[in-house]
């Protein structure tokens, strides 16, 4: 089955993010083989091509470029997922806290990770702001992005694949997590786990 893809929109607002995601999208198509990032490279604007290539961890980097990238990388490192743009996100983050972090992620709650993710969203993201909520002793909780209208829907749900991935790697069981995007003042996710 092909990936859906999550059509890049338009937008009035454009916000920036670090150029992780971009680094990491390189570093995983260079792992696939050659032909692949030939492939990407191939469906990229000479601008966009820059930016690929020349974007750094540390670098800013228009929302809507990574957005952009982010669309045309998914569906050929995951050809067969209909979710690739979540499944990216959620390998971005096992990548992201690989090592040292792994062990330290895994030994903390999701509450806690909750709110380590919340406190560095303006390390990565100049535009928005990420709340996290939760009721201690309940198994549930929610990550919301609030003030950030042009997030790209490609983002947002790059976005709850990292989330997704990153909650996985405390070692809780049956991680979901759900999205409202309804409000685009307040796009929201409803994580629940065991």
């Amino acid at each position: 089955m092909a990936c859906r893809l999550a059509r890049h929109e338009g937008s009035l607002l454009v916000g920036k993010a670090k150029g992780t995601d971009i680094a990491f999208l390189r570093k995983r198509l260079r792992a696939l083989d050659s032909a692949a990032e030939q492939k990407f490279i191939g469906l990229l604007s000479a601008e966009e091509k820059k930016i690929y290539e020349t974007a750094t961890p540390v670098g800013w980097v228009p929302i809507e470029t990574s957005a952009r990238l982010q669309e045309l990388a998914a569906p050929i490192i995951f050809p067969d997922n209909p979710d690739c743009i979540l499944e990216l996100g959620r390998e971005q983050a096992r990548d992201d806290l690989s090592g040292l972090y792994k062990i330290i992620v895994r030994f903390i709650t999701i509450p806690a990770l909750m709110k380590k993710l919340s406190s560095l969203w303006h390390s990565y993201n100049d535009t928005g702001d990420l709340k996290a909520v939760w009721q201690e002793g309940h198994r549930s909780g929610q990550l919301i992005i609030e003030n950030y209208p042009a997030l790209p829907l490609t983002s947002r749900l790059q976005i709850q694949g990292y989330f997704l991935g990153a909650l996985e790697m405390t070692g809780a069981k049956n991680v979901r997590l759900i999205n409202d995007f309804t409000d685009p003042l307040a796009y929201k996710y409803f994580g629940s786990w065991e």
